[in-house]
């Protein structure tokens, strides 16, 4: 066999191992850097170190993905070399997510160029993410560990289940090996449950339009049922034993989308909301335009069996599974009204496979498309589409791929210190805010088991964020954040439950800012709690001190610290 003939013949594994080995390059200075990706990682961190204190479960998103959090804190503890653990097994599972999308892709695509092109479409989404790309929190929420890779991971293990069924394996445990999977995908946040519903969207298409199909498909569909929820009630039994209400939480789970405002007032206002998933608020038409492909590739998945007149074979009708879980996750992106970049992780695996769809059903039945000129011709305006992205993204990935550099664990060694060494002789160069002010708390508490709280009512500023505890390497006593008493539908009950805590386990140092910046809706319900806090603290704590910092919008904020007596 020639040389040439090898690299044809192996295209798609070599597009598959360069396109992961790409994003863990451009993943590596954020893997290496001593501090959260995203304020969100954060929150996991205090979630999952309050359940390994306390063995209490509450949490408002699916209890999968904080096990894993969880485990990880266990195995690092709760500090730095946790959120080096955390960057790596986020970019593992990026990695896990794209191997799977290739041999889902083989089974569908039956070409191995194709499937190695939809992961690379994949990973080129990952690192251009969708938004104002000259804002920070655009990159930092797609690079972080989010419920999302999980929902997607399993949901495809899932359809890879059904497909090998319909590939010659009959057997039962196939459907409940399904089941169990898409319970996994709906155990790790409620977004997941897209692949249920879109396999009983599907089993009515082809109750309509492929009725041997259906007939093959709905004597089965029990196993699945059977394995999701066998696997739903074992998490249950689990938040049971872990002192958490199941009803209650799996509606959380699925209302936590309220927080944003009414935003469906009128039919415009839908039309409005599908244009702003397709650009989030930007005038960019690169955005525009990436979208505009995703719609045309979902579309033809659910028509491209009629039009082409397919014959009869399950794994093309398959496409129609994928199109409408493909759509679904679009739906389960704009639901709630207000989303972050990180949201569209749920989107990329459908929208890569169907682009690569299209390329090979324009390829293959397209006469004009068949000619050699014109395939490069395509093949240079998608290069084009992706360099362009790139070009717009490159200059902000840099502004943060540096610093993130800058604070990796070579050039941070004190943070591994337990704790921090407080004050520096002589103060390191390039000490983060955010990084000082957790070693001005360990310099306020000399007990390594003393824990404190901070009151964070600044708008997207995260010195104050989460984050806060785990670089203090001190966990918070309470699962309730202050960032709860900014989300209007939990914000009664979370002040309520705060206000016990505080009360049963008062921390050593409460920090709170001279001004609480928050929307005056929420003024009114917070209060009571507000009021409660102030006897609180006069009764329990004296003022230590204060300290001044600089906020995004770069007005200097006053912090005081609170001492308890």
């Amino acid at each position: 066999m020639s040389k040439t003939s090898l690299i044809k013949r192996k295209s798609g594994l070599i597009l598959l191992i360069s396109s992961l080995l790409f994003y863990c390059l451009v993943k590596l200075p954020f893997n290496l850097s001593v501090v959260c990706t995203s304020s969100n990682e954060g929150f996991y961190f205090v979630f999952s170190q309050y359940l390994l204190d306390t063995h209490k479960f509450d949490f408002i998103r699916g209890p999968l993905f904080i096990f894993i959090y969880a485990l990880v804190v266990k195995l690092f503890g709760f500090g730095t070399w946790s959120i080096i653990a955390v960057h790596f097994v986020q970019t593992f599972t990026v990695c896990l997510i794209g191997i799977s999308l290739f041999y889902l892709g083989k089974i569908v695509l039956k070409s191995d160029f194709f499937s190695g092109l939809t992961v690379l479409f994949f990973i080129l989404f990952q690192v251009t993410p969708i938004g104002g790309w000259g804002l920070d929190f655009e990159f930092e929420s797609a690079f972080a560990l989010e419920c999302e890779y999980f929902c997607i991971l399993f949901s495809i293990w899932s359809l890879i289940c059904l497909l090998n069924i319909s590939s010659g394996n009959k057997s039962k445990f196939l459907y409940f090996l399904a089941g169990i999977f898409a319970a996994f995908s709906f155990a790790s946040k409620a977004s997941g449950i897209i692949i249920v519903i879109a396999l009983f969207c599907w089993c009515i298409y082809l109750f309509f339009f492929q009725k041997k199909h259906f007939l093959n498909t709905i004597s089965n569909i029990s196993f699945f049922t059977l394995g999701f929820l066998m696997c739903v009630l074992l998490f249950s039994l689990v938040l049971v034993s872990l002192s958490a209400e199941p009803l209650s939480f799996w509606k959380n789970s699925f209302l936590i989308g309220s927080y944003s405002k009414s935003y469906l007032k009128s039919p415009l206002d839908f039309l409005s909301n599908i244009l702003k998933f397709m650009t989030r608020d930007t005038n960019s038409f690169n955005n525009f335009f990436l979208f505009f492909l995703t719609f045309l590739s979902l579309a033809w998945g659910l028509v491209r069996s009629h039009i082409l007149r397919i014959k009869d074979d399950f794994t093309q009708m398959f496409w129609t599974f994928i199109s409408i879980w493909g759509i679904g996750n679009i739906f389960a992106v704009i639901a709630p009204g207000e989303y972050a970049s990180y949201y569209y992780i749920l989107v990329w695996p459908a929208v890569s496979i169907f682009l690569s769809l299209l390329l090979k059903d324009l390829f293959s039945f397209i006469k004009i498309f068949q000619m050699k000129s014109v395939r490069i011709l395509i093949c240079l305006l998608i290069s084009l589409v992706f360099i362009q992205r790139i070009a717009v993204v490159f200059p902000t990935y840099l502004k943060l791929a540096k610093p993130n550099l800058d604070l990796s664990v070579f050039s941070q060694p004190q943070s591994f210190q337990d704790p921090v060494v407080f004050p520096y002789s002589p103060l390191p160069k390039k000490r983060i805010l955010a990084l000082w002010v957790a070693d001005l708390i360990n310099s306020q508490l000399p007990d390594k088991k003393d824990k404190f709280y901070v009151f964070n009512f600044f708008d997207n500023f995260p010195i104050f964020s989460a984050n806060l505890y785990i670089y203090a390497k001190r966990s918070c006593q309470t699962s309730i954040l202050s960032d709860h008493l900014l989300v209007k539908s939990i914000l009664e009950d979370r002040a309520i439950k705060l206000a016990k805590v505080l009360i049963e386990t008062p921390p050593q140092i409460i920090i709170i800012p001279k001004y609480l910046h928050m929307s005056p809706a929420l003024r009114p319900l917070i209060k009571p709690f507000l009021e409660w806090l102030t006897l609180f603290l006069e009764k329990n704590y004296h003022l230590s001190g204060s300290f001044d910092v600089i906020t995004p919008k770069k007005n200097p904020e006053t912090c005081y610290i609170y001492k308890k007596i």
